[in-house]
C-alpha cells in the first residue's frame, strides 16, 4: 500500500469543505468579476495551463482541487462564466 495514502485521505476531509465542487455556492474573490456570488456548474482541471511537480504533487492538487483548476459559476446577475478555482471561496 502507498505509504502517503493515508496522509491524503486526511488532507481530503479536511479540505473537503472548501472544494469548489458542483453545486456549491461561491464567491469570487479575485479577479473580474470579484464579490459576484453563484452556483458551481463544472469543476475541472485547466486546459491551458502546464502541470509541473512530482507525482505526488499532482496528486495533492487532484485532492484539493485548486490549483490548476476552473470552475463554470451560473450567476443569477452575470449569466455563466469560467474563473479559476483559487479565485472562490466556498460559502
Amino acid at each position: 500500500m502507498f505509504p502517503l495514502t493515508g496522509c491524503f485521505n486526511r488532507i481530503a476531509a479536511d479540505t473537503a469543505g472548501q472544494r469548489p465542487s458542483v453545486g456549491k455556492r461561491v464567491r469570487i474573490d479575485r479577479g473580474r468579476r470579484k464579490h459576484v456570488e453563484g452556483t458551481v456548474l463544472r469543476h475541472l482541471r485547466n486546459p491551458f495551463e502546464r502541470q509541473y511537480g512530482s507525482d505526488a504533487q499532482q496528486m495533492l492538487r487532484e485532492v484539493i482541487g485548486r490549483y490548476g483548476y476552473r470552475v463554470q459559476i451560473e450567476s443569477p446577475s452575470h449569466g455563466t462564466f469560467w474563473v479559476d478555482a483559487d479565485n472562490v471561496t466556498v460559502l
